[in-house]
């Protein structure tokens, strides 16, 4: 009886049509001898066999016979384990099985190369790891847990660690498309990304069918600021899988920072229509039409992501900033305060709340916040633009002139989104009354400012038209140019 189980045990590492043969001979054996206990236990596996769940059942069964030799019930919660964690999706449940058999046999390095897979789903990635490592030192000539330590060390973004053991599987398998698609990506989330880029090429060029490393690709390119290429990428990877959600989302949101603002909320629409509490896609469609100039649409989509997950404290600060574009100051220091809340390292956030402030007519809560913002980063062109707008509303443009010289000085590498972008034409506003003003605000347009940056432009000119000076005569020149050459 004990050998006829174990075979019960192998058959059960196959498939269920070989597992049901076995107990069909079970069952005839005990037909044929009329031996009681076979009887009794044929019956039980061919109950076990026609329920929901046979492999579970019968190895269940299996283990209950009190003379079962110790390897059978070391792969008997092995292959339970397997169809737990494969087929059922029960994760706990097959660690506990896999705890088992490596409790009977702690040198088992299939087993525990197991239960490290089942500890990486659980995010338990310290466990994982170890698990790993002590299956690849048993059985160094084992590839998989090198592969799987490597994903594991990725997740836990341990970075340079997981090039290293994806590193090691290539020196074994050079050709092997997955470890150089997976180091692709590590490369990718550590910021090599010409490297990401040459690991990924490499991947597709011994599989071009591969779409989930062309939307890895995309997603590389797309950090190193190559959008179109970025593009292109998301674009192949989705005629070849139209069901990658996350390359579609990433496309949109290439597309908004390309400047495709109408494509890209085609896209971001499109993946929300597939999957409706994708936050990110919500974020993203709601940054989109920001930066499009559709105040309230960005408003609902951003309060649709927060409603999602109130903790997003990014989110709560781009609501804020769309609502402080709008005028609705009460309810943008209010979000941006939440946000602040939520993470206090957000500087950013801070800023905008003392330009909140200030636009409002909060002179000494907005010195408050800038000066701190400025504080946390010294370096910030853009905070310390805020503070200086502060201190001329304060004082006018004569006590600042000086400072205004230096900061309009600066060299600015990156026109990031904020008031670093309006340097070349504040330099003609502020400092230089001989030159023509109109001819500035022409320059600036045939630049191609998003809507995002003609309303945040139009709000300080309307601050600076307030002082009732030259320089606001400017400003009103400034604002009439605008209003007659753009449509919003």
């Amino acid at each position: 009886m004990t050998a006829a189980l174990e075979q019960i045990v192998h058959a059960s590492g196959e498939d269920t049509a070989v597992l049901r043969q076995w107990s069909e001979t079970l069952g005839q054996a005990a037909h044929d001898t009329a031996d009681s206990s076979l009887i009794g236990w044929s019956e039980r596996f061919r109950e076990a066999v026609a329920g929901d769940e046979p492999m579970l059942a019968c190895l269940t069964t299996v283990l209950s016979h009190d003379r079962l030799s110790i390897a059978a019930q070391v792969w008997s919660y092995i292959h339970r384990g397997i169809h737990l964690f494969f087929s059922a999706q029960r994760e706990r449940d097959a660690l506990a099985s896999f705890d088992q058999a490596i409790a009977m046999a702690p040198d088992n390095a299939y087993a525990l190369e197991l239960r490290g897979r089942v500890n990486q789903s659980l995010g338990r990635f310290d466990q994982s790891i170890a698990d790993f490592t002590t299956a690849l030192d048993l059985d160094p000539a084992r590839a998989r847990p090198l592969l799987f330590r490597g994903q594991t060390r990725q997740a836990a973004g341990r970075f340079d660690e997981a090039i290293a053991d994806f590193t090691a599987m290539l020196n074994r398998y050079p050709t092997d498309k997955w470890a150089l698609a997976q180091r692709g990506d590590s490369h990718r989330q550590a910021g090599h990304y010409d490297q990401a880029i040459t690991d990924l090429t490499a991947a597709l060029d011994l599989d071009p069918t591969n779409a989930w490393a062309l939307a890895a690709r995309g997603q590389a390119r797309r950090e190193a600021g190559h959008y179109d290429q970025a593009i292109t990428d998301f674009t192949a990877a989705l005629d070849l899988d139209p069901t990658l959600t996350w390359a579609l989302s990433y496309r949109g949101l290439t597309r908004r920072e390309a400047g495709h603002y109408d494509q890209a909320i085609t896209d971001l629409t499109a993946a929300l229509d597939l999957d409706p509490a994708n936050a990110m896609a919500l974020v993203g469609r709601g940054q989109a039409h920001l930066e499009a100039g559709h105040h309230d649409q960005a408003i609902t989509d951003l309060t649709a992501a927060l409603d999602l997950d109130p903790t997003d404290a990014m989110a709560l600060a781009q609501r804020g900033d769309a609502r402080r574009q709008v005028r609705r100051y009460d309810q943008a220091i209010t979000d941006f305060t939440t946000a602040l809340d939520l993470d206090p390292t957000l500087t950013g956030a801070l800023a905008l709340r003392g330009l909140a402030h200030r636009q409002a007519g909060h002179y000494g809560q907005a010195r408050e916040d800038l000066e701190r913002a400025v504080e946390a980063d010294a370096g910030h062109h853009g905070y310390a633009f805020e503070k200086l707008m502060l201190a001329t509303m304060e004082s006018g443009i004569e006590t600042c002139t000086e400072q205004w010289s230096q900061l309009l000085a600066s060299p600015v590498s990156t026109l990031e989104g904020d008031a670093t972008r309006f340097f070349g034409l504040f330099r003609v506003l502020l400092l230089e009354p001989e030159s023509s003003v109109v001819e500035a605000t022409g320059v600036f347009l045939d630049g191609g400012p998003n809507h995002d940056a003609i309303t945040d432009l139009l709000h300080y000119l309307a601050e600076l038209s307030a002082l009732g000076d030259d320089l606001a005569n400017r400003a009103r020149q400034c604002r009439q140019f605008i209003a007659e050459h753009t449509l919003g």
